[in-house]
């Protein structure tokens, strides 16, 4: 039983030693959870895999099991259930969000972390917001989570679940705060992923309403078939071994040969029985095949599948199409569950009949927004290598669509749909639309439905002051920033402020004048700072000696080992800076942004939350 905040690795030989019933590939794979470097409890939701992709080994690194918002409970507002009928018996329906404030000074803008595919759990200013002083607000998206318009989704309801709604929504929320917070000064989009394209949509469609967009891995431009998709995954593969690329297009290939010869003996191994004889069991089946792939390189988590493949590198002549299958399933029962094919993401019959239930309401909405307005089916490229079964056709999946909302009832989508949509919303070049900063990661798919037209600026009018783009290139940087080293995400988050301040959008005058207050108070606390850094000095200097300068949350603090009396060292002077501006009067926050002050509960907050990267706490008689 491993403590939950460890990482392991254990050598395949040293594995097989402690645990013979292990395959020697498996004792590669992270055995429990890390959080990534957005956190828990922040806005950045794109960059954590949605609700079906949340167990497993690489499912736990982004999910917690806590779900708290920050500040109060969960706000409504009445909106209509359809934004374009003006009678005056419309129909109506309360819009959940949450609101955290707890950094918001009068004169500051308001940041709309737009709605995305999910439920909405919390909603906690990051970085950039606190830096901007915002008010932060987060809205949940109609026919997601709990948020049911008319109760539930049958197809006739889901006529009300578009793009454009959603963004109407949205505009209706910030008239709304304008009118309880006046001094918001200027009105920010930010999201990651779908939301991240609908932060830029929503700034194409209404900039009388929003200022500026931060849009992080949008896919922008609609498409019927995504086979660009599965090649971006691929080349991901081949770096840095390229020996993975190869090993997991030969172990599809094995499996399309298995689907054909032995299909349910397959889909069995996957723990998929339902699917042997279900109408859409084998399409849904192989969509599973390729989100494994998709699922860990999209969320910068490749390197635990091309662990997995290692014992197949240099072996292909001696390896049957069950070798490959065996390591595959191996890897994806440890990195999604062993219930990956019991949820309804992977049964249509089930999104097709479940319409109340939330987890089903989450994967059949979305897709309905795939089936009738965006598309992004992902089909394996006509040639070449492929990380999904080249049986998956667009028309397969065109096919499912009808299934699971019924041809005759539902408007599903066409290539004439698609082309009026791109016309209409800028297929990624948003029109020449200014103030809209979009940031794209190497590793991540879903670039190749955003880059493209990014990259090839023919077609926009803008410079790239009035329009910034960032493509972030390092191994394992994956969708929405998920894998990339914090140095990297704060070096971004600094470029959002100077994009922003450079349209006029910054915290308020009072953060200058509170500082200043701030430096004042200090001086006159200078004899006290004094007293509290000698009586600090001596208590760390003590406690690190002894070995209890930081004890882990769990743990008896025994055996301490140079590099924790490192770490002690280090954190023990962060609780020093910590104690000299209680001593003052004052608990500020020490960050390269320098927030304002806050009182005594919530610096001890923030200051746990910071350290809660490292899963070390701070000695409590030093944050008393």
């Amino acid at each position: 039983h491993f403590d939950s905040r460890v990482l392991v690795r254990l050598h395949p030989l040293g594995a097989m030693a402690l645990f013979p019933q292990v395959h020697p590939i498996l004792a590669w794979l992270p055995l429990t959870a890390l959080v990534t470097h957005f956190g828990e409890g922040s806005v950045d939701a794109g960059a954590a895999p949605p609700p079906h992709l949340s167990h497993g080994a690489i499912g736990r690194r982004f999910h917690s099991p806590r779900a708290t918002a920050h500040g109060g409970g969960y706000e409504y507002l009445a909106v209509p259930v359809d934004h374009a009928d003006t009678s005056a018996s419309r129909a109506s329906w309360k819009l959940k969000y949450l609101l955290d404030d707890s950094h918001f000074v009068s004169g500051g803008p308001l940041v709309v972390a737009m709605p995305g595919e999910g439920p909405l759990r919390r909603c906690r200013a990051n970085q950039m917001m606190a830096d901007l002083q915002a008010l932060v607000a987060c809205p949940e998206h109609r026919f997601f989570g709990d948020s049911q318009p008319l109760g539930n989704s049958s197809t006739r309801n889901l006529q009300y679940l578009t793009v454009e709604q959603n963004l109407a929504d949205v505009v209706a929320l910030i008239k709304h705060l304008r009118k309880g917070y006046p001094s918001v000064s200027k009105v920010v989009a930010y999201g990651g992923s779908y939301s991240g394209a609908c932060a830029s949509w929503i700034r194409r469609a209404h900039p009388d309403v929003v200022d500026a967009a931060i849009a992080q891995s949008p896919p922008l431009i609609a498409k019927m078939a995504f086979p660009e998709y599965d090649v971006s995954n691929l080349v991901a593969l081949s770096s840095p071994d390229s020996r993975c690329a190869q090993v997991v297009a030969a172990s599809m290939q094995a499996m399309e040969r298995l689907l054909v010869n032995d299909r349910a003996a397959l889909m069995r191994l996957f723990h998929a029985d339902y699917h042997v004889t279900a109408t859409m069991g084998e399409v849904d089946f192989m969509y599973g095949l390729g989100d494994s792939v998709a699922g860990a390189v999209q969320y910068g988590q490749k390197d635990m599948l091309c662990n997995s493949m290692e014992a197949l590198y240099g072996k292909q002549g001696d390896l049957s199409d069950w070798d490959y299958a065996e390591v595959f399933a191996n890897y994806t029962i440890q990195a999604w569950g062993s219930q990956y094919y019991s949820q309804c993401f992977y049964n249509s019959t089930c999104m097709r009949d479940s319409w109340s239930s939330s987890v089903a309401e989450s994967a059949r909405s979305w897709y309905w927004i795939k089936c009738t307005q965006l598309g992004y089916f992902q089909t394996a490229p006509s040639t070449g290598l492929a990380s999904r079964p080249r049986a998956l056709t667009l028309d397969r999946l065109l096919e499912q669509c009808g299934y699971i909302f019924g041809s005759d009832e539902a408007d599903l989508i066409t290539r004439e749909k698609v082309q009026a949509w791109n016309t209409r919303f800028g297929g990624g070049s948003d029109l020449g639309q200014s103030h809209v900063f979009v940031t794209d990661y190497s590793d991540d798919p879903w670039k190749m439905a955003s880059t493209i037209s990014e990259v090839d600026r023919a077609t926009w009018q803008l410079d790239l002051f009035r329009q910034p783009f960032l493509m972030l290139t390092c191994d394992g940087c994956g969708h929405c920033g998920a894998g990339v080293p914090a140095a990297k995400i704060s070096s971004i988050m600094q470029q959002f402020l100077a994009a922003l301040a450079s349209w006029g959008i910054v915290a308020p005058q009072a953060q200058t004048e509170r500082q200043s207050r701030g430096e004042d108070e200090g001086e006159k606390g200078e004899e006290e700072i004094q007293v509290a850094a000698s009586e600090v000095q001596g208590k760390s200097a003590a406690h690190v000696q002894s070995g209890r300068g930081i004890s882990p949350r769990q743990g008896s603090g025994a055996g301490v080992t140079p590099a924790s009396k490192a770490m002690g060292v280090a954190l023990a002077g962060c609780s020093l800076l910590v104690l000299l501006g209680l001593a003052a009067g004052r608990c500020r926050s020490v960050d390269l942004a320098g927030h304002a002050s806050l009182d005594r509960e919530e610096c001890e907050e923030e200051l746990h939350m910071r350290f809660a990267a490292v899963d070390f706490e701070i000695p409590r008689p030093y944050s008393d």
